[in-house]
């Protein structure tokens, strides 16, 4: 037995005792030894931040349940990521940075919907606070990462125009405009032209040199007015997750199926 899962055997001890600050000491010790390693166990983050609930101690919880997410969203383990945000949101529904996070492992999942709504969520909620240049980062990110969004392109480069940042709202408009001529959507890409134009006149619109079919998708234009204002962690027993839709699989065993939240031992569920 390694030295480690000799020390996973002295928590799990530990927790059948209720003697949680102890237990809690030995998982902070594996982490600590098994930090950086190709073989450490994230489901041990977990346990600590269970552990940290139940000492009422939500904030270091919460920290490290997002050590969590980071390693299984860069491990391919967005199902697991992606339950373990929502947990962060029960307990924590101001932490801002998970709706973010949640936007962009939804958009490597191609949820598109989903991603959309997260990043809307987290580019609201950064504007509320006066993080504005965190909310145009956050939409512009989510429009590369969705392909298709004009919508959100759009709204993006009507907040730049308002918030008097018109060279970035420009190079937004652009942007679409390229991806609407090249779409062969012809009337909107005028529109577009039109408002970069209005934005500054002497711009001359970007034209697409590799036009390519794409049905057209009912854009509905805002209007800007004319002077606008490591190595990937293996994690044991659980299956990665594809990023692209693959043929139906056996289901796993039961036994071995991994519980949504990852909650090993009912007397811990909080």
């Amino acid at each position: 037995m390694s030295n480690v899962d000799k020390l996973k055997k002295k928590a799990a001890e530990f927790e059948q005792k209720k003697q949680f600050d102890r237990a809690l000491e030995v998982y902070l010790q594996i982490i600590g030894q098994t930090e950086g390693q190709e073989d450490r166990d994230v489901t041990v983050y977990n346990r600590v931040g269970d552990l940290y609930l139940r000492l009422n101690k939500t904030d270091q919880a919460v920290n490290y349940y997002e050590q969590a997410v980071d390693l299984y969203a860069e491990g391919g383990y967005l199902n697991n990521a992606i339950a373990l945000c929502n947990k962060i949101l029960r307990h924590a529904p101001a932490r801002h940075q998970i709706y973010y996070k949640l936007g962009k492992i939804s958009a490597k999942k191609g949820f598109n919907s989903d991603a959309k709504k997260n990043f809307l969520e987290y580019a609201d909620r950064m504007h509320r606070a006066g993080r504005d240049t965190d909310a145009f980062k956050a939409l512009q990110e989510f429009a590369d990462l969705c392909p298709g969004q004009d919508d959100i392109r759009l709204m993006l480069a009507d907040q730049l125009a308002r918030a008097g940042k018109n060279g970035e709202a420009i190079e937004q408009l652009q942007i679409l405009h390229e991806s609407l001529d090249a779409e062969g959507r012809t009337a909107e890409a005028q529109a577009t032209a039109q408002r970069i134009q209005s934005l500054d006149p002497s711009v001359e619109p970007r034209r697409s040199n590799a036009p390519r079919e794409k049905d057209a998708g009912g854009l509905v234009f805002l209007d800007l007015g004319g002077s606008p204002s490591k190595p990937r962690p293996k994690m044991p027993g659980f299956e990665r997750t594809s990023l692209a839709p693959e043929p139906p699989r056996p289901r796993t065993p039961q036994h071995v199926q991994p519980s949504p939240e990852f909650e090993a031992l009912p007397d811990l569920e909080v």
